[in-house]
């Protein structure tokens, strides 16, 4: 197929949300505090965690939608990564103790960085939850999708309502840096670029069934909650994080 894409990386993603302050239970979308993708490439002692700043994925059914994103940490061990998604006491000057709950794993598939025409994708297909509930509806999660991902350039302005500082961006090597040829936003070497902490990222939907679109076709495998990587590959522990939202897809 001649306008099939390039892979640049396969691997395992996650999606995990993280509850308000105070919230034992989460009963709906705005009980979520914030929203996690945790990207493992095959064969990489690499661990990317990106959080999301709506809170969910972009709708694919509106094809050109677009969300920020940026990468939080990247860790070589995947204990690096997983310690964000612990529960969490803290102190408050005003409000004295406050209370953070554990995360929630909502989603576990495998992915691929692609390169099609001028632009890279990343597509994914999900194996758990076997069938998605409300909580992949409310986050976004489909069964696959595909959108394209675009990295700011840290030495151009940020974008009204991305809330970056020149601190907080990243840092690139030279030959990066070139990359961008004074250009805000470029799609191109996804693989290299998600690799620092402070890479700003545009998700934008392109299509939920991405074969047609990309020529290609992940080969997910059918999970349990016995089987599922997330626990083994991300080192979450099952007595700690409820577990009704990565089998059954529904608010825990």
């Amino acid at each position: 197929m001649s306008n099939q894409a390039q892979i640049l990386e396969k691997g395992e993603i996650y999606f995990i949300y993280a509850p308000r302050v105070l919230k034992e239970k989460v009963v709906g979308f705005s009980d979520v505090e914030r929203f996690y993708l945790v990207m493992h490439p095959k064969s990489r002692d690499l661990f990317r965690l990106i959080i999301v700043g709506h809170k969910k994925m972009p709708p694919v059914i509106k094809r050109g939608e677009a969300y920020w994103g940026f990468v939080d940490k990247v860790g070589r061990r995947a204990e690096e990564i997983e310690d964000e998604f612990d529960p969490e006491k803290y102190l408050t000057k005003t409000r004295g103790e406050r209370f953070r709950g554990p995360a929630r794993p909502a989603g576990e598939g495998i992915y691929a960085l692609t390169r099609h025409q001028d632009h890279d994708h990343l597509i994914y297909s999900l194996e758990l939850p076997e069938k998605p509930g409300p909580v992949q509806r409310d986050l976004n999660i489909e069964k696959e999708a595909s959108y394209i991902l675009s990295v700011k350039n840290p030495d151009q302005p940020t974008p009204k309502g991305m809330g970056f500082e020149e601190s907080q961006e990243a840092r690139y090597p030279k030959e990066l840096k070139l990359l961008f040829k004074n250009r805000k936003f470029i799609s191109k070497d996804l693989p290299r670029f998600l690799d620092y902490e402070g890479t700003q990222i545009l998700f934008i939907s392109a299509a939920v069934d991405y074969f047609k679109e990309l020529g290609l076709k992940l080969e997910p495998e059918k999970e349990t909650l016995e089987t599922a990587e997330i626990f083994s590959d991300l080192k979450m522990e099952k007595m700690i994080h409820p577990l009704k939202t990565l089998i059954k897809g529904e608010w825990e």
